[in-house]
């Protein structure tokens, strides 16, 4: 009775399992999604039409929640999200985790607007990506009004080996004050030399006057193109210990100054400073690229500056323009490391820039400083080349009415005898002022009255063809 017993109740269960594949197959029910799939491939998401009980393998068996894409979808899986928001209110649970070994992609599909937003600002990152990944199509966005320090909309996490993440026409909005719209960091090899890679074409950051740009550590090369930064707190870019930055066809626009992120001093717009642990002599090329400042009341007694670059390596400046006119205390540039500008033009500003490793300028513009258009602080040894008999500068001086000098040349910093020669020749000086004041701190030159200044152990300055402005040795 036992064993016959056992059969009818085997059957009936397979009658009843059969009976429900059959009601799946008509259609009357989903099938559940269920566990992980390692298989990889696409898996698609949309918060308007998707269920997380499909297969999320076509568009019209889409995941609702890219949440659940990413617990579900593995083996270097990409991830294709309709348009729409992807919010708390819509099942999100932030941060949206790109694990290294799990997902290869995510981007946005379809004419729409992809936005992730997170509007709790509490989560450390709306987006935390591990290893190598690439991001197309989205908005990623935060909002909250409590300040933090180490959030932001995306982090990227790039430690463990060579990785590289590449951005495609994203859009990122760090809405909260303090917050970062990127933060990203690698590591070292054995040889102390950066890993990773991190390139964006048409990435627009908005800060909505209260968030900062992108913050990038310990890399072995960035590239930013084709990129807008609007309304940012200061900086916008923000780079410690990589070996090359590439910035080009840049727009920055400058809401308000913030502190920097290693010092807490002001922040310039563009940061890029050495680090000390590794050594690396990082290379800064900035072409294209168009940054101004909004004037903010709470910054009045802040000191703004375009372009920062510190430590070893090199800074080469092509064609950029930076605006300073709504700013009341301000550099373009300051770099103490050798620099290579063709093309700048700097408007306004208390100084146009300052450089103390070693300047090769050409074709570049200093209009209305209310104090000097260029300081030269220099090391002892470095060498000044304004322009050259064989290769005249072409630069212009145009600084302010009651400016004191176009240029000043300052005392080099060392001890013993040092002499130093700055050579510009072919360039266009300031209206109305005499050639050279010479043998005076330049801070005492009276206001207006001269075009080039030569503190008493600077060394010697050639204004034009054939005409020296000074030669003085202590």
């Amino acid at each position: 009775m036992n064993h016959l017993g056992s059969k009818n109740t085997a059957s009936a269960l397979a009658q009843r399992a059969l009976a429900l594949l059959v009601l799946v197959m008509a259609g009357g029910a989903h099938l559940v999604a269920c566990g992980e799939d390692n298989s990889g491939g696409i898996f698609y998401v949309d918060a308007t039409a998707g269920n997380n009980s499909d297969s999320g393998r076509s568009p019209t068996s889409a995941f609702r929640t890219i949440t659940h894409a990413l617990n579900f979808a593995r083996g270097g899986a990409d991830i294709v999200v309709a348009p729409g928001l992807y919010s708390v209110a819509g099942g999100e649970t932030f941060p949206l985790n790109l694990d290294s070994d799990r997902h290869k992609s995510i981007r946005g599909a379809g004419a729409g607007v992809t936005t992730l937003l997170d509007e709790t600002g509490a989560s450390p990152a709306v987006l935390q990506i591990w290893g190598s990944k690439q991001i197309s199509g989205l908005s990623i966005d935060r909002m909250g009004t409590v300040p933090c320090q180490n959030c932001a909309a995306v982090r990227l996490d790039m430690r463990g080996g060579s990785h590289t993440v590449v951005f495609s026409d994203v859009s990122l909005s760090p809405a909260q004050p303090n917050a970062w719209a990127l933060s990203a960091g690698g590591d070292r090899d054995a040889s102390r030399t950066s890993l990773g890679t991190f390139e964006a074409q048409k990435l627009v950051v908005d800060g909505k006057g209260i968030g900062r740009g992108v913050n990038l550590g310990t890399l072995a090369s960035v590239t930013i193109t084709q990129s807008t930064f609007n309304a940012v707190v200061t900086p916008a870019i923000n780079a410690n210990d990589l070996v090359r930055l590439d910035a080009a066809n840049l727009t920055v626009g400058v809401a308000k100054i913030g502190p920097d992120p290693g010092l807490g001093s002001d922040a310039p717009a563009v940061n890029v400073k050495q680090d000390n642990l590794s050594g690396q002599i990082t290379t800064t090329f900035i072409r294209d690229t168009i940054i101004t400042f909004a004037y903010a009341a709470e910054d009045a007694q802040k000191w703004a500056v375009g372009i920062n670059k510190g430590g070893a390596g090199e800074l080469i400046i092509e064609r950029a323009r930076i605006d300073l006119s709504a700013t009341a205390n301000s550099t373009g540039i300051r770099s103490d490391s050798p620099t290579q500008m063709t093309g700048a033009t700097i408007v306004d500003g208390v100084f146009g820039a300052a450089f103390s490793r070693g300047l090769v300028m050409r074709a570049s513009s200093f209009k209305a400083q209310r104090r000097a258009g260029l300081l030269i602080d220099p090391i002892s040894g470095t060498a000044y080349d304004l322009g050259t008999e064989s290769a005249p500068g072409g630069n212009v001086f145009s600084i302010g009415i009651d400016a004191k000098v176009d240029l000043a040349l300052m005392s080099p910093g060392s001890t013993g005898n040092p002499t130093l020669s700055v050579v510009a020749v072919g360039n266009s000086w300031s209206n109305n002022r005499s050639p050279c004041a010479q043998g005076m701190q330049w801070q005492d030159v009276p206001d207006g009255m001269y075009q080039i200044a030569v503190e008493p152990t600077a060394g010697a300055v050639v204004q034009a063809a054939g005409q020296t402005c000074g030669t003085i040795q202590r």
